[in-house]
């Protein structure tokens, strides 16, 4: 069976980080998504070195400077297209 975990992004470690790493603890063959991963690499072993699948906001030159900025800006732009 494939399981997924999505996170919303991973930029600094913190509370819902903490949580993540228990989670991947339980399931250490699920795949993991995030919208951008901007995780220092001192830090990369708490989500036990998984390569994360990130959206094509990570791309996005000024992304990691407005990390906010972006993703609003991005799902706005969407909800108005759509």
């Amino acid at each position: 069976m494939k399981i997924a975990i999505v996170h919303d992004w991973l930029v600094t470690y913190a509370g819902a980080e903490s949580v993540l790493t228990q989670v991947l603890d339980c399931f250490p063959e699920a795949d993991l998504f995030a919208i951008i991963v901007f995780l220092p690499k001192n830090k990369r072993h708490l989500i036990h070195n998984k390569k994360v699948k990130t959206s094509f906001i990570q791309k996005i030159p000024f992304a990691k400077k407005n990390i906010i900025i972006s993703i609003f800006y991005f799902s706005a732009l969407f909800l108005y297209i759509g």
